[in-house]
């Protein structure tokens, strides 16, 4: 778990338009929170040393300044830049909708050309020497940097994910821009440490990033029908219904409880703390959502 799980996968499928990864791309479009769980910590962010290429010569690193917004990648993906650029200038603008404040600090992305450098750095970013990650693993992030496989090689170098679909493109890069924003709010920066809370930092990114959406809500009904919901909140990051799960008990708390609880509770660190600020028990949350579910019907 931790941030080995707090990768992203990403299954929608959308009749939306928007524009797809093709050799040439072009840029379409261009309050202070209080926290019931703790103080929120502002990153002050130049880029670290620990944001440095790794696996990569430094100076081959081309970088797209826009707003807070830092986009590097290798030459190999220069024609893509402007696409990715627009996701994530979309995605942000949806993220500070959703969570009615901006990022507290410039978000720094950097595009992997390849699944080979991609798993370097993973592994010297994590302490991990022998991470091998799964084929459909291909993003990451925390509040110092969302790493990003290149859709180029999706095709070639992973699995389920599509670069043509364009929704499912846009909406994996917000999950991970959801966790950018709240490890900037976090005192775990970069979510180590909060196995425990998987279940609300995947579920929030997943929810409110759209990802709930379309398959994810296929695979919620297929698990009310199986009836394979969890009684403890420690099942609800596991098994193969995992992000469906997790994205409707988030999902839950925002209708029941209510948009400025949900984000009281983006400095939790620990899952007593998350229940304090829901004023509520593990029990009764978990009861009171599958009601809920049960009463939609599968």
């Amino acid at each position: 778990m931790g941030r080995l799980e707090l990768l992203t996968e990403s299954f929608q499928r959308s009749e939306a338009v928007l524009p797809a990864f093709a050799p040439r791309g072009t840029i379409v479009y261009t309050m202070i929170t209080r926290f019931a769980c703790a103080v929120a910590v502002l990153f002050i962010l130049s880029v670290p040393s620990g944001l440095r290429a790794q696996g990569q010569d430094s100076s081959s690193w081309l970088s797209v300044r826009q707003d807070s917004l830092l986009i590097q990648g290798q030459a190999v993906d220069q024609s893509l830049l402007p696409t990715i650029t627009h996701y994530l200038r979309r995605a942000k603008d949806t993220i500070e909708v959703f969570f009615r404040t901006q990022y507290p600090t410039h978000i720094v992305v950097r595009v992997f050309p390849d699944r080979k450098s991609l798993t370097e750095f993973w592994r010297q970013a994590w302490g991990a020497p022998e991470f091998q990650p799964a084929c459909w693993m291909i993003a990451s992030g925390t509040a110092s940097l969302l790493a990003l496989l290149s859709p180029r090689v999706w095709n070639t170098e992973a699995c389920e994910h599509d670069p043509t679909d364009s929704v499912g493109t846009y909406r994996l890069i917000t999950h991970e821009m959801v966790h950018v924003f709240h490890g900037q709010l976090n005192p775990r920066a970069e979510f180590d440490g909060l196995d425990s809370i998987a279940w609300f930092v995947e579920g929030l990114a997943t929810y409110a990033s759209g990802q709930l959406e379309g398959a994810h809500r296929q695979r919620l009904q297929e698990a009310v029908r199986r009836r394979q919901l969890p009684e403890q909140l420690r099942d609800v990051w596991t098994g193969p219904y995992r992000y469906a799960l997790a994205g409707s008990l988030v999902e839950y708390i925002d209708t029941r409880h209510g948009r400025d609880r949900l984000i009281a509770m983006l400095g939790c660190t620990s899952q007593e703390a998350l229940l304090t600020a829901l004023q509520t028990s593990e029990n009764h949350l978990l009861l009171r959502w599958r009601e809920t579910l049960d009463a939609a019907g599968p």
